[in-house]
């Protein structure tokens, strides 16, 4: 790191004390902002699919999700063992119903 570098990133460290911010701070400020959005989209989803419970609206979500995320992680460690080919991957899952 250069000198100009440092120099700038004390007097940043210096102005930031003064403010009263620290590390732990910036990092409790950024867990509330991120905490806000997240209640904010996830009350949006619910007031578009009020019509929905909201189990089925998690449980498409999640599905979705897990879905994408298992093809992902399918066609990287295919793509990886079989570079030479050409293929595509469909994944399809039963759930079972619950008996009452």
């Amino acid at each position: 790191m250069r000198v100009e570098e440092m120099a700038l990133r004390s007097e940043i460290r210096q102005m930031l004390n003064e403010a009263g911010l620290n590390r732990e701070t910036i990092k409790q400020m950024v867990k509330e902002s991120i905490d806000d959005i997240v209640k904010n989209q996830v009350n949006q989803v619910l007031m578009e699919r009020k019509e929905q419970d909201l189990s089925t609206v998690v449980s498409d979500y999640i599905n979705s999700r897990m879905y994408s995320q298992i093809r992902n992680c399918a066609e990287s460690v295919i793509k990886e063992k079989l570079r030479w080919m050409d293929f595509s991957v469909n994944v399809s899952v039963e759930e079972k119903k619950k008996d009452n």
